[in-house]
């Protein structure tokens, strides 16, 4: 069985590990003295894990860019995907209120969960006359 380098999934779970594995090659160039726990801890301490993970999912650009260039489209979404996952963590971390507000700002999220709005999302695709196919 012939496997697919264009694969949704392989670009989401590419773009996930790549920071993880930044972060270990960053803890192992920093702290090598502290078990990662700790190392974790300290960052927590020092209220520096937004900055640190927004650098550690910087390598997601270039693997983004690399299945641009390979034509491997599909992976590309993956990635760019698990980048908007790390972007939403970020900024739920530095600004707590941001997705209450928004439930509270636009009256018809309160009626979805999120696995709900998902998949609205995904079946509000367009038909040929340009018209929404769901109606809200």
């Amino acid at each position: 069985m012939k496997y697919s380098l264009n694969n949704l999934y392989l670009g989401l779970i590419s773009g996930l590990l790549i920071p993880v594995i930044a972060l270990l090659i960053f803890y192992l160039s920093t702290y090598n003295n502290q078990s990662f726990i700790e190392y974790l801890n300290h960052l927590i301490s020092i209220n520096i894990v937004t900055q640190l993970v927004s650098l550690c999912v910087v390598p997601n650009l270039l693997l983004f860019f690399i299945f641009i260039w390979t034509n491997k489209l599909y992976s590309a979404r993956g990635v760019l995907f698990s980048t908007i996952i790390y972007t939403i963590i970020v900024i739920d971390r530095v600004y707590p209120d941001f997705i209450s507000g928004i439930t509270e700002l636009v009256p018809i999220f309160r009626e979805f969960t999120s696995s709900n709005l998902l998949i609205l999302l995904i079946l509000s695709k367009k038909n040929p006359n340009n018209q929404c196919l769901i109606k809200l």
